[in-house]
Formats: structure tokens, C-alpha cells, sequence
């Protein structure tokens, strides 16, 4: 599959890929675009003020550990939950849909909650409330899927804890696009058990 890079981070040392790999889609869809627009900061600002306004619950209690752990290791920023990442997919006019495999996406997820040193936490109860917000914000979801490589989506990779972008720009240049916002190679991706689809603009 070839690769093709847009939209670089400006940093490394930060928790923005949510943002920059959107924006790398964004990119994708809009031709009129230049390589370096939208910004992904500003695109992961916008996700994040989304999720301040709907963090409760276990989804409150897992950011908030998160950050900490995050902010202990001198990474700027935080981690974009599925569901914040979607509802501005969706006010943007990306349609999005969100496949998942449960069961992986726990796996993974018991393995980050015990990296980040959450204790009586329980997995299931955030997968729940994800998927429940999600679904209540009015986008489809898809379960048991167990194909990674989604064209034209948003993939999480890295044990849960990475965004990278899937784009299919074949018909322009015979060619697929992974867009990863850390990486200038292409590593060994393992799916984490949940994609963000999305559509051109409707």
C-alpha cells in the first residue's frame, strides 16, 4: 500500500494526534485545501471542547487520570475519546460511523487503564457510555468488526492509546494514504478494536 504523509506535527511531545489525523482526512476530502491546512491543533482544541462539555461518569474519571499521567511525562494535552473525536466528525459533515470489536477494544483498554494506574476501575462501564453517547448523538455504530485497514477512516492503534488516519486517494494516484501524526515511516500498526469512518462532505 503507498503511503502518503500530510499535515506534520509542528511537536512530537504531545497527545494531538486525534486532532491532526482528522484534519489529515479533512484534507484529504478538500481538494481546495494546502497541505498544511486544516491545523490540527486547532482541529484537536475544537474535539476537546466537545469532550469538556460531555466528560462524566467513568469517561470523566478515566480523562482526568489520563491527563495526569500524561502531564507526569511532560506530553502536552490529552487523550480524544472516540466520541468527542465523532461528534465533530459529525458537525463538520463527515457522516461518521464507528465500527468496533468490543472484546478488543477491551483488551486493549484493561492494558492502558493499568498503565495509567487506574485502580476499581471498570472497563466495561466506559465502553458502555461511550457507545452510549455516541449513539445518542444520532451516529451509527457498527460492533464486531474485525477488519483494520477501513478505507477512509480513523483508526486506533497502539494499544488504544494512537490515532492514525486510513485514507483512500487511489482514484487521484493509484495510491492508499496512512497518515500517522507521529511517525515519518510506516510502523507495525495493531488494530486497538475501533475505527472512525467517515465520509466526504455531505
Amino acid at each position: 500500500m503507498g503511503i502518503r504523509y500530510i499535515n506534520y506535527q509542528d511537536r512530537l511531545e504531545n497527545a494531538y494526534c486525534g486532532g491532526y489525523a482528522l484534519a489529515a482526512m479533512i484534507n484529504l476530502f478538500d481538494s481546495s485545501l494546502t497541505p498544511d491546512k486544516p491545523y490540527g491543533k486547532s482541529i484537536y482544541d475544537q474535539i476537546q471542547a466537545i469532550q469538556r462539555a460531555t466528560l462524566n461518569n467513568n469517561r470523566k474519571c478515566f480523562i482526568d487520570r489520563m491527563t495526569r499521567y500524561l502531564h507526569d511525562r511532560n506530553i502536552e494535552g490529552t487523550y480524544s475519546l472516540p466520541s468527542s473525536v465523532s461528534m465533530y466528525a459529525k458537525n463538520m459533515g463527515l457522516n461518521p460511523r464507528v465500527c468496533y470489536n468490543e472484546s478488543k477494544l477491551k483488551e486493549n483498554l484493561v492494558s492502558v487503564i493499568n498503565n495509567i494506574g487506574l485502580e476499581q476501575f471498570n472497563v466495561d462501564d466506559l465502553i458502555g457510555e461511550e457507545i452510549s453517547l455516541i449513539v445518542s448523538s444520532g451516529i451509527p455504530v457498527v460492533e464486531n468488526v474485525t477488519n483494520f485497514s477501513i478505507m477512509n477512516s480513523l483508526a486506533l492503534v497502539e494499544g488504544g492509546m494512537h490515532w492514525i488516519a486510513i485514507g483512500d486517494i487511489k482514484v487521484t494516484s493509484g495510491e492508499n494514504m496512512y497518515y500517522d501524526p507521529e511517525s515519518v515511516g510506516k510502523p507495525p500498526y495493531e488494530y486497538s478494536g475501533l475505527n472512525i469512518v467517515l465520509n466526504h462532505f455531505q
